[in-house]
Formats: C-alpha cells, structure tokens, sequence
C-alpha cells in the first residue's frame, strides 16, 4: 500500500506535536464515503518489554466474504515519549509502516484509539485517516469523559458514545475522518446484518491486536 508523505517531521517537541493536531485537526471531515467499504485494515500496536520499540499489527478484512485477506506486522524505534493525548506520534510510524506492507488497500481502516472525541478533535484514529487519506474509524476501549460548564449551545457532534447499551461489549466507536458518525454500523456489522457480540471474532481491530502481540513475541 502507498502513502503519501506525512504533512509534518516524527521528530517533534510535544509543544510541536499539538500544534501540528491543531493544524491538521481542521482537515477532518465527517463526510460519508463515496461508495460502501468492502476491505477494512484492523491496526493496533504495542512496546516492546525494553520500552525502546513499538511493534504495529496490520489485518485486512474482508467484509463481503467474512475472510482475512493479509496480515502484517512493523517494528520500529520508538523516538516520542509517552504524553497524554500525543499517542499518535508515538505509534503512527510503526502503524503505517504496517499498512505499507499490504499489498491491497483498504477501503476504510480501524484504529485502537480514539478520533475526534479528543481534547484537540484529533486522537490517533484521525490522525491516521489524515496520514493515508483513508476513511476511518476509532474503536477505543475506553470512553473520554469528563465535567465542564457549557458556556454556549453547540449542535456540532463531539465523538464518541458508549457502545454497551447495543451489545457492543462497552467500546467506544467514534467518526475520525471522512466516515459518517451516526452511522458506523455500516462497517460494525456482520455481512447477515446483525450486530456483534461482545467478544466478535471477525473484529478486524480485535484480530489486529493479536498481530502486535505476536510482533512483541508474546
């Protein structure tokens, strides 16, 4: 799979790097894609036991089918320290590094975080639909909350919900970019329709956890 250049450098102060979220937050679209996905990369990533690398694990699922089609796994050092709120500048490398392995790409890829239920409306599942300029999901294992005084009345959407209430096993999907919020199902579903269980075996994002594991050798 080709991607094109990222629109900033890896090696950034995270002073830089939420400068850079800012920047390219406003980038992000809700926007439906133009045609219903048929292939999704699940991707998911983590450290090695010395801290000192990042294993990345790519899957490309096949919707229609039920079927994996490829499966990949990236190393690469790790040169971002662990901040609140920056995770994409720590994993993205290795995550894309991943998906460049893929010798199709996907139509839409699933990301192990969150995409605009985030403090700058840019988690690492934005991030990355930005960087491949793919439709994108974030599948979060768990919720952002917090407490706030609403100074003024918004109708924009804000990001995530928890997913418990519909037997999703309480992940927290969110629209990261170019994919339609009020409607994730059209990916989050078997190919009979039904929805999932709480512990769905096709989850592409489910199976690319299990890669990075392997990627760690554990």
């Amino acid at each position: 799979m080709k991607i094109p250049p990222a629109p900033h450098r890896w090696r950034l102060t995270p002073r830089q790097a939420i400068a850079a979220q800012r920047r390219l937050a406003s980038l992000v679209s809700a926007a439906p894609p133009a045609r219903r996905p048929r292939t999704i990369a699940g991707l998911d990533a983590a450290f090695s036991p010395d801290g000192k690398h990042c294993i990345a694990g790519v899957i490309l699922w096949d919707i229609e089918s039920g079927s994996l089609v490829e499966k990949h796994v990236a190393r690469r050092p790790l040169t971002f320290p662990y901040v609140p709120g920056l995770l994409s500048f720590r994993e993205a490398p290795a995550l894309l590094a991943a998906l460049r392995k893929l010798r199709q790409t996907p139509d839409a890829i699933m990301c192990d975080g969150q995409g605009i239920a985030h403090p700058r409306r840019f988690g690492i599942a934005s991030h990355m639909g930005i960087l491949t300029g793919l439709p994108s999901i974030g599948c979060a294992k768990s919720r952002l909350f917090g407490e706030r005084k609403v100074r003024r009345t918004t109708t924009r959407y804000v990001g995530g919900w928890d997913a418990r209430s519909l037997g999703l096993g309480g992940w927290t999907l969110d629209a990261v970019h170019a994919y339609d919020p009020v409607t994730p199902d059209r990916v989050l579903r078997r190919r009979d329709g039904a929805q999932r269980g709480q512990r769905w075996p096709d989850d592409p994002n489910h199976r690319g956890h299990g890669l990075e594991h392997i990627g760690n050798g554990a």
